[in-house]
Formats: C-alpha cells, structure tokens, sequence
C-alpha cells in the first residue's frame, strides 16, 4: 500500500514553481501520454519505486486545497488530470525512476516499445560500474521456470570481484543485492548470487555450480 507523502508547504511550492517547468518537472499525466499508456500507468510504476525516492528530492506532493493554484497552473498546461485530489510532481530524478519501471511493463502495442529496458542488460551494467569485476556472468534462467516465454525473471549472478576480499558470503550477496535493489524490487522475481574473489575463483578452476531445477508452479522434484 502507498504510503501518502505528506503534503507540500507554501514554501515547497514556491520553490517548485520556480523549477525549469519542461526540464525539471514532471507529472503521471504527462508520462502516460509520452508512453501511450493508460491512465493511472505512471502512477502504479510511482509506487513501484517509491522505496527508492526521497521526497522533496524526487517528488513533492500537492494538496488540492493548500497547493489549488500550484496545481491550477499545471491543469493549464495539461499536465494533469482533471479534478484531481492530490498532485505528484516528478523532478528530473524521479521522473527517471519511474520511466525506469514503466519501460518493464510497456505493452508490445506501446510506441514506446523500442526503448523497453533489457533485465539481462541492465543487471550487467549495474554490476559493472559497482564491482569493477574480473570476471561477470548474468545468466536468464527464466526458461527453466513456470514463466511465459520470454520472461526475465530469474536470473544466475557470477561475479568475481577484489571488492569481496575480506568479504563474508553473506556480505558479498548484501553488495550485490543493494547493487540490483531496483531491479529485485520490480521484474527480478529470484536472483541465485555466486560472488568469489579472483583468488577463489582460480582455485574452483573457473567453474560455478548449476542451479538447482525449478519446484515452483507447475513443477514436481523428480
């Protein structure tokens, strides 16, 4: 359940219209309509990712009565829904969080469809810029699972890294799970982690052990 944000002061929303309106601000309405979804599309992916944002820093939320001409302004340009009760406005940041979600859930119909996030990718890069890894493996195994086709849900982590020397296994799946907090908080449904250091890695002689077989769903041990 969201939790509501509280309500901005006279103050905020001063400071709030005096953001660049196009460059730094945001709402759901506007995000709908740039993706072709429908109504309340922005706002589900919002409270998806909400754990991550800090208000006042990536959202501010206006009051219909305290903040009616704040929100007036912004019914002027479009960019909200009629009649609203209560006004999110994104900045820069936390409009990139949420289009950040809402590229997962973007329907094959969406014009948008072209720019939908690859999970495989996204895992890699994070990993990347974190770790500095000798050695990476992100690995789907989603197939293996009771999943629709083409799902990237379940994913196998191999990352060898000096940044765990020192380390203990528990640590090191700490790192990696803050690393992909996002990503386990949205599509990620189950992350097997495989975290060595280069000294370990060498002495397994390069190997990572396979994953067990899927129970869930539909699926019997055999």
């Amino acid at each position: 359940m969201l939790t509501q944000p509280a309500v901005a002061t006279a103050g905020d929303a001063e400071a709030l219209s005096s953001m660049q309106p196009d460059r730094d601000r945001c709402t759901f309405k506007r995000l709908d309509v740039a993706y072709g979804l429908i109504k309340g599309s922005a706002f589900r992916a919002f409270k998806r990712a909400l754990p991550a944002l800090v208000e006042g820093v990536d959202f501010q939320c206006l009051d219909a009565t305290l903040n009616a001409r704040q929100i007036e302004e912004l019914k002027q340009r479009g960019w909200v829904y009629s009649r609203p009760r209560n006004v999110v406005v994104l900045s820069s940041a936390g409009r990139a969080a949420v289009e950040h979600e809402l590229k997962y859930q973007l329907p094959d119909s969406s014009p948008a469809r072209s720019v939908r996030m690859n999970v495989t990718d996204t895992l890699q890069s994070k990993l990347i810029q974190g770790l500095s890894p000798l050695h990476l493996e992100v690995v789907n195994e989603s197939h293996a699972h009771n999943v629709p086709d083409g799902s990237e849900s379940h994913f196998k982590v191999l990352v060898v890294a000096e940044a765990f020397d020192g380390q203990s296994l528990l640590s090191r799946h700490r790192v990696v799970n803050a690393l992909l907090a996002r990503e386990l908080a949205g599509p990620v449904h189950a992350l097997s982690i495989h975290a060595h250091t280069p000294e370990e890695w060498f002495e397994r002689g390069g190997r990572v052990p396979e994953s067990p077989p899927c129970l869930g769903g539909n699926q019997e041990r055999r």
